[in-house]
This record gives C-alpha cells, structure tokens and sequence, in this order.
C-alpha cells in the first residue's frame, strides 16, 4: 500500500493501512461468501446483494465523511 502512495495511485490525503482495512470490508463477501446469507439473508452471487451492499458502502463512505 506505501507503494501505491508512492505511485500516487492512492490520495496523499489517505492512510494506506485504512486504505487496506476498507479494501478488507469490500473483499469480505468475495473471500468467504458464507458470511453473507447468514447476515443479510441475500445470495453474496445475486445482482441484489451487489446493488445493496454497493450502495451501502457508499452510505457508509459518505457518513465518515
């Protein structure tokens, strides 16, 4: 991640171990699917579940903000 800074693929601005950490939220569904249907009820495959947990991210984003 300190390379990508360096690159200028990520903002000065940004903390690259947060970077990383939100990459693991986003990764999450991906790398164990299993977690999804248990807490959100939805298929982690469907196109609902990539609507909703897309825009839920954003939520999210901008409310740190």
């Amino acid at each position: 991640m300190e390379r990508r800074k360096e690159a200028g693929e990520i903002g000065e601005d940004l903390d690259p171990g947060a970077v990383l950490l939100l990459m693991g939220a986003v990764a999450l569904p991906v790398v164990t699917p299993h977690t999804v249907r248990p807490v959100l009820g939805m298929d982690p495959q469907s196109s609902e579940f990539r609507e909703f947990y897309t825009e839920q991210l954003r939520r999210i984003v901008r409310r740190l903000g």
